[in-house]
């Protein structure tokens, strides 16, 4: 039988997560934002919620940086050994999904992009140096 505390960030969690699916998006975000600051939640709601939080997100900065986390707490769980046989199943399915939104992000990372657009642009300073010329 689960503990008071464990219904407690049971129905939480789902409060937070049912937000998201009528379309509160912002709402489910911020619920969830403020259950990760609950150092009691428990290890795999706090995998779940980071997992959301980086899916929820259009920044991608913000996004990676709870995909991070959600790894980390991921190591920790499977730190602490075997689970259950239902929290395991849970647990590879969202290894899979971080697993994607990690190839996802690698794809999507905006530095790259920057980073390739200077490259084919040559040095800054020749790029303002000609616009500058031009303009005369």
């Amino acid at each position: 039988m689960a503990s008071n505390l464990a219904e407690f960030f049971r129905e939480r969690f789902r409060e937070a997560t049912g937000k998201w699916n009528t379309d509160k998006h912002e709402e489910s975000l911020e619920e969830l934002s403020v259950l990760l600051m609950e150092p009691r939640l428990p290890l795999l709601y706090r995998l779940k919620a980071n997992f959301l939080l980086a899916l929820g997100h259009d920044d991608w900065t913000i996004a990676e940086g709870y995909r991070h986390d959600a790894d980390e707490v991921y190591g920790e769980i499977r730190l602490l050994g075997a689970q259950h046989v239902e929290i395991e199943r849970q647990l590879v399915g969202i290894r899979e999904r971080l697993d994607t939104f990690a190839r996802d992000q690698i794809t999507d990372d905006p530095r790259t992009e920057v980073e390739t657009q200077a490259e084919t642009s040559g040095p800054v300073g020749a790029s303002q140096q000609l616009t500058s010329d031009s303009q005369e």
